[in-house]
C-alpha cells in the first residue's frame, strides 16, 4: 500500500532554518514512524517523486532515506522501492514526547537517588551574581601566567602526559600540596597521603560513600554547609545537628546526643556559614571524644588561606594523634571555580581504598591542569595571588559591612570577620528569608537564606552574603537592590 501524498505534506520543512533540509526530513519521517502515523509496510514514494512534492533536491531525500535505512526505520527492496519497516514491539511506537518525571520513570531510581531527590540540601555554584558565596575574584586572576604554564606543558606534552595518569593525582603536585599544607596549615602528612580530587565536593562524596553505611550516625554542624549535608545524607546516614556556639560546636558528656557518631563533620577554622573559629579547648575536646568513640572527623578547610589578621590557624588534623581526621581543601574557591581541583589528606590505611574507589569514578583528574598548577605553586604565583586577594577581600568585606550598616540596619546586622569570603547578615526581626531569596533571584541577586542551612526548624533568618568576587560598585548596587526588596516585601 502506497503512503498517501496528503500524509507526505504533513512533513513541514523550513527552508530558512539553520537545520539542513535532509536532517529536517529525516527527523520528520522518524517522528511519524515512531508515533505510528506512518505504519509498518507502507510504501514510500520514490526519492524523485518525494523531492518534487516537497520542493527539495533529490539528494536531500536520498540522504534522509539512507540515514533512516541505516537505523532500521525503512527497508529498501531492489526494484520495489522503500517501505516502512516492521518495528516491534508495537506499543513502544507510542512513546511520549516529553521525558517522564523522576517520580514516574520507566525504570526505578536507586535508593541513593531517591534520598537525593528528597533532600532539602542543594549544592549550587553556577552563578556569578551578587552575593553568591564561594566566588573568588576572577578578573584579577593572573590568567596570562596560567595560560603560559598550561600552553607550555600542553605544547611540549610527552606521551605520559597524554595518556592515563595515576588515580591519586600527578605526583609532583601531590608533593607540592603536602609541602604547602605542612608549612602553612601545620598538617601532618606526606605526599602519599594526598589525593588530588575534582574539587572539595568530590572529596566529600568519596568520604560519604566509603565511611558511612545506611543508618550510621553523623554529627553535623548546625547551621552547616549544604554541599556536605547533601553528600552525607544521600548515603542514608542519620545527620544529628550539633549547635554552633561562639567557639564552635560543643562536644562533651553533658551535651552530646546518643548514639555515638560514626563521623563528625566540622569547619573549624572558619565555620560555614557563621564564620566563627573553633577554640583550642573545643578542638581538643572534639579530638578526645572522636578517639574514644572511634569516630572519623572530616575537617573541611575550604577558605582558611584568607585570614586577614595574623597567620592562618593551624589545622585540627595537625593536633590529632590517632589518625582519624580527614582533611579536605580546594583550589576552586582559592583560584577559580572552573579549575575543579581540590585535595584530600587521608590517614595512610585509607589511601588504597580511596584510590580504588576513585578509579571507578573518573579514573584521575585532568593531567595537564595538574601539571600547570604544580608549576603555578612552585614558581611562587600561588602564594603571591593569595597575598593580593587577602588584601582585596579584607577591603571588600569592609565595603559590604559599611553598606549593610548604612542601608540595611533596620533589617540586617553583621559584624566583621577575621577571615573568609562571605559574611553572615542576621535578621533584626525574623522574616521568611527563603521566600525573599526566591524573589531576589528574579531581580539578579543570588542570596543564600540562613534558615536553609539548618537541619531542624529554626526561627533564625538572614542571609549568607558572598563578597570576594564582587567589586565595590557591584556590592553597593547589590545592597541597594536588597534594600528595595525589603521595602517591597515589608
Amino acid at each position: 500500500m502506497q503512503l498517501p501524498l496528503s500524509d507526505i505534506h504533513t512533513l513541514s520543512l523550513q527552508k530558512n532554518s539553520p537545520i539542513h533540509l535532509h536532517q529536517q526530513l529525516y527527523e520528520g519521517l522518524r517522528e511519524a514512524i515512531l508515533t505510528g502515523r506512518f505504519t509498518s509496510g507502507l510504501r514510500l514514494p520514490s526519492t524523485r517523486k518525494l523531492a518534487t512534492e516537497l520542493g527539495v533536491s533529490r539528494n536531500t531525500v536520498i540522504n534522509a532515506f539512507e540515514q533512516l535505512q541505516a537505523e532500521g526505520f525503512i527497508e529498501t527492496q531492489t526494484g520495489a522501492g522503500s517501505y516502512i519497516a516492521t518495528l516491534a514491539p508495537a506499543p513502544l511506537l507510542n512513546y511520549p514526547h516529553e521525558m517522564p518525571s523522576t517520580t514516574a520513570t520507566a525504570g526505578k531510581l536507586s535508593t541513593y537517588a531517591k534520598r537525593l531527590n528528597a533532600s532539602q540540601a542543594r549544592h549550587t555554584g553556577q552563578y556569578h551574581l551578587a552575593f553568591t558565596p564561594g566566588i573568588p575574584e576572577l578578573k584579577q586572576f593572573p590568567l596570562k601566567t596560567w595560560s603560559r604554564l598550561l600552553s607550555h606543558h600542553c605544547r611540549d606534552a610527552s606521551s605520559d602526559l597524554l595518556s592515563y595518569a595515576p588515580t591519586a593525582g600527578y605526583w609532583p603536585l601531590r608533593e607540592a600540596v603536602a609541602e604547602y599544607l605542612q608549612a602553612c596549615r601545620a598538617v601532618q602528612c606526606s605526599a602519599e597521603q594526598v589525593l588530588i580530587t575534582c574539587g572539595a565536593q568530590q572529596a566529600l562524596d568519596l568520604c560519604a560513600r566509603l565511611l558511612l553505611d545506611t543508618d550510621d550516625t553523623v554529627w553535623f554542624e548546625e547551621p552547616g554547609y549544604l554541599g556536605a549535608r547533601g553528600a552525607l545524607s544521600a548515603t542514608g546516614a542519620k545527620l544529628i545537628p550539633i549547635p554552633v556556639g561562639d567557639d564552635g560546636i560543643t562536644i562533651g558528656p553533658t551535651v552530646s546526643p546518643e548514639p555515638s557518631p560514626r563521623l563528625i563533620y566540622v569547619t573549624p577554622s572558619h565555620q560555614y556559614p557563621t564564620g566563627v573559629t573553633m577554640s583550642l579547648q573545643r578542638r581538643l575536646e572534639l579530638l578526645s571524644f572522636a578517639r574514644q568513640n572511634q569516630a572519623w572527623i572530616i575537617e573541611d578547610d575550604y577558605d582558611s588561606e584568607f585570614r586577614y589578621r595574623g597567620r592562618p590557624l593551624a589545622s585540627l588534623q595537625g593536633l590529632a594523634k590517632g589518625g582519624n581526621v580527614i582533611y579536605i581543601g580546594t583550589f576552586s574557591k582559592v583560584l577559580m571555580p572552573a579549575l575543579r581541583l581540590g585535595y584530600i589528606v587521608l590517614p595512610k590505611p585509607l589511601v588504597p581504598t580511596f584510590e580504588k574507589a576513585r578509579s571507578f569514578i573518573d579514573t584521575h583528574p585532568p593531567t595537564a591542569t595538574q601539571v600547570a598548577l604544580n608549576h603555578f605553586i612552585r614558581e611562587g604565583h600561588f602564594a603571591a595571588h593569595i597575598r593580593r586577594m587577602r588584601r582585596l577581600y579584607e577591603h571588600r568585606q569592609s565595603v559590604l559591612l559599611e553598606q549593610i550598616d548604612k542601608q540595611l540596619s533596620d533589617f540586617l546586622t553583621s559584624t566583621p570577620n577575621d577571615a573568609g569570603m562571605h559574611l553572615l547578615a542576621s535578621a533584626t526581626e525574623a522574616f521568611d528569608d527563603q521566600k525573599m531569596a526566591q524573589v531576589a533571584a528574579q531581580t539578579g541577586l543570588q542570596l543564600r537564606a540562613l534558615s536553609s542551612y539548618f537541619i531542624d526548624k529554626t526561627d533564625q533568618s538572614g542571609f549568607v552574603l558572598g563578597y570576594a568576587g564582587f567589586d565595590d560598585d557591584e556590592i553597593n548596587a547589590g545592597v541597594s537592590q536588597l534594600k528595595k526588596l525589603f521595602g517591597i516585601l515589608n
